[in-house]
């Protein structure tokens, strides 16, 4: 993790998009929420806590990185897990804050891009953004 504010971002993501399952996601806007959250919403605490979250799993992956130049040999976090490609959390539960514990709990923290029912708004779209594409280069002499 780059940052505590990456690593807050990734779990905040994760709640939204499990507390909205049948909303189109718009991660710009999602983003704006966050940086909101972040900024006005939670305690310097908790933002301490992210920091220093951040800041042990880069020293972790450090000491992981030299074992391995060294040895060759992998060893997994004993402190750190990502779940399912999705968000950090800690592996020990009483090392997680309240948010970490929901996340953990969710049946799966990969979400579709956006629901079904959203597909066929998202082809045409798709399809009209090809085809404006298409006039542009063939006005420009491109084609």
């Amino acid at each position: 993790p780059i940052s505590g504010f990456v690593i807050y971002v990734g779990q905040m993501t994760t709640k939204i998009r499990h507390d909205r399952p049948n909303k189109q996601h718009n991660q710009v806007k999602v983003m704006q929420e966050i940086a909101k959250l972040w900024k006005y919403g939670i305690s310097e605490a908790d933002k301490d806590y992210y920091i220093d979250f951040a800041h042990r799993a880069r020293e972790e992956y450090r000491h992981q990185l030299r074992e391995f130049r060294a040895t060759g040999l992998y060893k997994p976090s004993e402190d750190f897990q990502r779940l399912e490609g999705g968000p950090w959390i800690h592996l020990r539960p009483h090392h997680r804050n309240a948010l970490e514990t929901e996340i953990s709990t969710y049946q799966t923290v990969k979400f579709p891009p956006r629901p079904p029912e959203f597909d066929e708004a998202y082809k045409k779209r798709e399809e009209e953004s090809k085809r404006r594409r298409r006039e542009k280069q063939r006005l420009l002499g491109y084609d």
